[in-house]
């Protein structure tokens, strides 16, 4: 009796390891996993990434580190569908130059 439970349990090992790892590997962390490209359950949908803009604030403050002078005025409109930062700078010489900047990439136009 004894050999025959202990041939049981031997041959139930493996199944017992072989359903817990198939339950692993396809929980959703497992599934999708980044570093392999793969997106698992998710394949064939498109990834929506976060929205990360540069503020009007930021924008300002790379303008004016860059070009120096003044800023006079600055506002965010649409252009193209793009959100673009316009900001007015008054340089020491006393022009006015117009400064474009692509919200979403941060790239000045």
């Amino acid at each position: 009796m004894t050999s025959l439970r202990t041939i049981s349990v031997r041959h139930l090992l493996p199944l017992l390891l072989l359903a817990l790892a198939s339950i692993y590997l396809a929980s959703p962390a497992v599934a999708a996993d980044p570093q392999r490209g793969d997106r698992g359950a998710d394949r064939g949908r498109p990834i929506v990434l976060a929205k990360s803009e540069m503020s009007l604030d930021a924008a300002v403050a790379m303008v004016r580190e860059r070009f120096g002078g003044k800023v006079i005025s600055a506002s965010t409109t649409s252009r193209g569908g793009k959100k673009v930062h316009v900001i007015k700078v008054l340089s020491d010489e006393g022009r006015v130059r117009t400064v474009r900047v692509d919200a979403q990439t941060g790239r000045i136009q």
